[in-house]
């Protein structure tokens, strides 16, 4: 019990995700976001949905200065501001070891159920109970549950990659990396 009493105590970190049935959905979710909430910003893992969520932001008149690739990332650009990402890393610890020196421990990721990461555990399947319970494709599903499936998912993957390929979407770092 003493020997942790001058330790650094480990932050418990939050992804709660925040789901659609199609990339549409998502995409109209996220525009709605950013105008209700000016001072959030959105991040992406990958630069083919930084590119695609700024082409929205654009039409719809959103600075695109609010969409930052991880890679761009540095906590004095989001000091004060909430942060939401644009899709989920498919290994746990990027994400884990992005945000673990900033003070917001709980995320929010939207997702779409047809991403290729939500297909490594039968996306499919879902989809057709969500459409079978009368669920319209604009509206989201958020549930613990899912949020551990999606962490046991990346756990999987994460065991299956020993040397980590990059990639400029998600579709391409699941072919790339996961055989």
């Amino acid at each position: 019990m003493l020997f942790n009493l001058f330790g650094k105590k480990e932050r418990k970190i939050n992804f709660t995700d925040i789901n659609y049935m199609s990339a549409k959905a998502k995409c109209e979710a996220v525009l709605r976001l950013a105008k209700q909430e000016p001072g959030t910003i959105f991040l992406a893992w990958f630069p083919d949905t930084a590119m695609s969520y700024k082409q929205a932001f654009s039409r719809e008149g959103i600075p695109e200065s609010r969409i930052l690739e991880t890679r761009q990332f540095h906590s004095a650009k989001v000091a004060g501001k909430k942060i939401v990402f644009l899709e989920h890393h498919p290994l746990p610890s990027k994400e884990t070891a992005l945000v673990k020196d900033l003070e917001e421990t709980h995320f929010n990721v939207y997702n779409s159920l047809d991403e290729p990461l939500f297909a490594v555990f039968g996306s499919d399947r879902i989809i057709d109970l969500m459409k079978k319970m009368g669920l319209k494709e604009d509206e989201a599903v958020s549930h613990t549950l899912i949020s551990r499936s999606v962490k046991n998912a990346q756990e999987k993957i994460e065991k299956k990659v020993s040397l980590e390929i990059p990639a400029n979407s998600q579709k391409e770092w699941m072919d790339k990396n996961v055989k």
